[in-house]
């Protein structure tokens, strides 16, 4: 499953992920939060500012969480 956001709802997603036992991807802006979202199960980490990362990961999740406002959201995520 995928997590777009690792915010407060994100982190949350992440742990109901990860005690399902679903392989949990964050794909975030930055990778600032990669610490928090490893102490909570996630499995990796991907930087949605790198372009070529959407073309690598196309049609692979099954589940993607987007909890990003569409407003704030990267203009790829609206075709991912």
């Amino acid at each position: 499953m995928a997590i777009v956001g690792p915010g407060g709802l994100g982190h949350m997603d992440v742990k109901i992920g990860h005690t399902l036992g679903a392989e949990v991807r964050v794909l975030t802006e930055s990778l600032k939060k990669r610490a928090d979202g490893k102490g909570m199960g996630a499995d990796r980490f991907y930087a949605t500012s790198d372009p070529q990362m959407f073309e690598k990961l196309k049609g692979y999740f099954r589940l993607i969480i987007n909890t990003v406002v569409i407003g704030d959201s990267h203009p790829s995520h609206r075709g991912f």
